[in-house]
């Protein structure tokens, strides 16, 4: 197996650690409405009572007449009693049988009050009487078909909790009902199973009336052919005395006495099964007999509790590891240097460390204090905290610079993509470590503000629109030889529109004239437009984008827009790192 083929589930691990805390949202929203499903779904109870279909307890004279043999019960016979137990007449004899016995009798419990299901079968009843005596008078009025609609669907309710199933390969039929009370489930399938059983009973009634009644035509239709074959012998003898008989006439007198008594002997064998069959009809035997009658269940079937959380907690589980890994397989926001390299071409230079708020991070404007000394103390994390992260982040940019040829005046930028406040931070830090290192630097911001902000700062882009001065708004660090020259706020578009290429290069080049090192801190990429007038005059240039928050998509379509020479670009850095997550979840270099 090739290794492109295998799993890694170090990254499957992984990815589920990043998105632990989705998964725990996923889990506790799915569990929580499981647990509001339950809490509203109405306990149900199961009662259950047995049925053996055995044919060899019913049968005698009539099974014996019928001259078909007997046959087990197969799949499909089986079949046609479970739905028998569904029939309207077994249901009328539930119902009979329901109405005839109180619920607390049938329970034995005295003090039990009557059910509900009581009043139904006394309403149902009647509905039915109504329904036939105006159906007799042909009287179909709405209120006629609404009656017939509402017994249908008490009809329908009332089977709704019945379940008849086989027994494996048995003879014997499960007969489960389930209803709201332990009590009442107990009696509906009781009542089933009495219901089919008397049904029987009555059918095989049926059958021994109508056997009975052919019987008794049959036994009527042999005397009188008894009695004519008496009456033929008698008139056969007289006519014997009185005349001289041959041969011929004593064999014909023998004929008929043999005739006379074979009618007898059929009629005899008629009278003894006839009254075998009378005797039996009295004695109904069904073909079938309850082996287990149902009992109140002494726990619910429904809802289960402990199952419905279990299914519900692998599907929340399940859910949630679903979206990880969807949401965490279709990210596009930068989080890995492998990314830029393969989806960006871009080349890296290192993370920057998110700085947190006990470390002193918000980025203020250059103000000036004291006419010529700027206030940045909050921005130098790098220079306070030389040992850590951040640090190491900047000297990094400087160990990338002292690769390039040196050159007097030389220009390098710093854009941004959704982090425009670290690009800031990250490029007066960086000047300011160049200039403790003796070099004649100035920091120059070009990301103005336009339309708000601070109306009375001045800056660079006051100076290129000739209100001000460059010795009126240029700064001095306190803690180095570090010149600092704001953004400052153009006022209107007039402003703005004295920011050409041709001026912006004079500025440029009056500046190389004077500083070893142009440090800028460029707009971000959104804004391509001043992007376009002021990178055709730098050197060099640093991407900055956020980690976890800038896309490669969104990165790809404004650096393409913003024409930055790829000669040009240095090297991106990831800023705004959680590098506490970066190493347990996603690697540096993947």
């Amino acid at each position: 197996m090739s290794i492109e083929n295998t799993i890694d589930f170090r990254i499957f691990i992984a990815i589920l650690r990043r998105r632990l805390l989705l998964i725990a949202i996923c889990f506790l929203l799915v569990m929580g409405s499981a647990v509001t499903a339950i809490s509203f779904i109405k306990d149900e109870f199961t009662a259950e009572a047995r049925v053996l279909l055995d044919k060899k307890l019913s049968g005698g004279a009539v099974l014996e007449l019928s001259q078909v043999p007997q046959l087990g019960l197969d799949k499909s016979a089986i079949e046609s009693e479970i739905e028998i137990l569904h029939s309207q007449t077994v249901m009328d004899t539930v119902i009979e049988l329901l109405a005839a016995t109180p619920l607390s009798e049938n329970i034995g419990v005295k003090s039990q009050p009557a059910s509900g299901v009581d009043e139904f079968m006394q309403k149902y009843r009647e509905g039915l009487q109504t329904i036939t005596q105006k159906e007799s008078k042909a009287l179909f009025f709405k209120e006629q078909v609404s009656e017939i609609e509402t017994g249908f669907e008490q009809y329908q309710a009332l089977l709704r909790g019945l379940a008849v199933t086989r027994v494996g390969d048995s003879y014997v039929l499960r007969i489960s009902y389930t209803a709201e009370s332990p009590e009442l489930a107990a009696r509906m399938a009781n009542a089933f199973a009495n219901a089919y059983i008397k049904e029987q009973r009555r059918m095989l009634a049926l059958k021994s009336d109508q056997t009975l009644t052919w019987f008794q035509s049959k036994l009527d239709e042999l005397k009188k052919m008894a009695q004519q074959a008496d009456k033929s012998v008698a008139d056969f003898r007289l006519r014997y005395n009185t005349q001289n008989g041959s041969g011929t006439t004593l064999n014909q007198l023998n004929v008929l006495v043999k005739e006379s008594e074979t009618y007898h002997q059929i009629l005899d064998d008629y009278l003894d099964r006839y009254q075998t069959m009378n005797q039996e009809s009295s004695f109904p035997v069904s073909e079938s007999r309850v082996i287990s009658e149902a009992l109140p269940p002494p726990e619910r079937s429904h809802p289960k509790t402990p199952i419905l959380l279990g299914v519900s907690a692998i599907v929340a589980l399940g859910l949630g590891v679903i979206l990880a890994l969807f949401i965490d397989l279709n990210e596009k926001s930068v989080r890995r240097a492998g990314q830029l390299r393969k989806e960006l071409a871009l080349p890296f230079i290192g993370f920057v460390p998110l700085l947190r708020f006990w470390q002193k991070i918000k980025t203020q404007p250059v103000n000036i204090i004291d006419g010529k000394s700027a206030v940045n103390q909050q921005q130098l994390y790098a220079l306070q905290n030389p040992q850590s992260d951040y640090a190491i982040a900047v000297r990094g940019m400087a160990a990338h610079l002292s690769q390039l040829d040196s050159k007097p005046g030389m220009r390098l930028g710093m854009t941004n993509m959704d982090s425009s406040s670290a690009s800031a931070r990250l490029m007066y830090n960086l000047s300011e470590y160049l200039a403790m290192g003796k070099a004649n630097c100035i920091y120059l911001d070009t990301n103005f503000v336009y339309g708000n902000g601070d109306k009375h700062s001045k800056g660079w882009v006051n100076l290129m629109a000739g209100e001000v001065k460059l010795e009126d708004v240029l700064l001095k660090s306190p803690h180095s030889n570090l010149h600092i020259l704001p953004a400052g706020y153009a006022r209107d578009i007039q402003v703005v529109s004295s920011l050409s290429s041709d001026a912006i290069k004079s500025f440029f080049q009056q500046l190389s004239s004077h500083y070893d090192r142009i440090l800028v801190n460029l707009p971000d990429l959104k804004k391509s437009a001043d992007l376009q007038n002021i990178t055709p005059h730098l050197d060099a240039c640093f991407i900055n984008l956020k980690w976890g928050k800038s896309t490669v998509q969104s990165t790809q379509f404004y650096l393409h827009k913003s024409a930055i020479a790829p000669n040009k670009i240095l090297g991106t850095l990831l800023s705004d790192t959680h590098i506490g997550k970066l190493k347990r979840h996603y690697g540096y270099d993947a």
